[in-house]
């Protein structure tokens, strides 16, 4: 039996209902709530952990406002899969190490593929809050007008610590 975290207390800025998927962010996974992207090729490690499903409109929230939080039941590593379209990272993603590891969804509804950077931090016992994905400054009316075309909301799944 894998060992997983409890994930309860799921807030998000857009009132949302994310989910959490124990079952694994494993290749073919639904990625977003309101989307039919899946994942593609996952990394091993990534494939066992609870994740927990974003959704892709909510990619306009700017870096330093909070955009999800969650509770989890014991110290945990928690990774994100961040879209590259943008060179730039938000500033509190800064603070995450680079897996090296890149997850790339096959087009769906969308003709282009879209790449993800693996990014963990670890964290300990309680809340967690995770900002918006936008850089400062990046939502001019225009990006909102276009709703965000081009950029992606990132991913989160979360690890147990060892």
């Amino acid at each position: 039996m894998k060992d997983t975290a409890k994930i309860s207390e799921v807030w998000t800025a857009s009132g949302k209902p994310y989910l959490v998927c124990p079952g694994g962010m494993a290749t073919g996974s639904q990625q977003y709530i309101d989307r039919h992207y899946t994942f593609g090729q996952m990394p091993e490690y990534l494939e066992e952990h609870t994740y927990i499903r974003t959704s892709g409109d909510d990619k306009v929230y700017e870096e330093d406002d909070p955009c999800l939080s969650f509770t989890v039941d014991r110290d945990v590593d928690v990774y994100i899969l961040h879209g590259m379209p943008f060179l730039s990272l938000p500033a509190w993603l800064r603070e995450f190490r680079d897996t090296g590891d890149f997850v790339y969804r096959p087009a769906t509804e969308d003709p282009r593929n879209m790449r993800f950077r693996g990014l963990v931090k670890s964290y300990p016992k309680g809340r967690i809050i995770l900002n918006g994905d936008l850089p400062k400054g990046m939502l001019t009316p225009e990006f909102r007008a276009g709703g965000g075309a081009g950029f992606c909301m990132y991913s989160v799944a979360i690890a147990p610590k060892k």
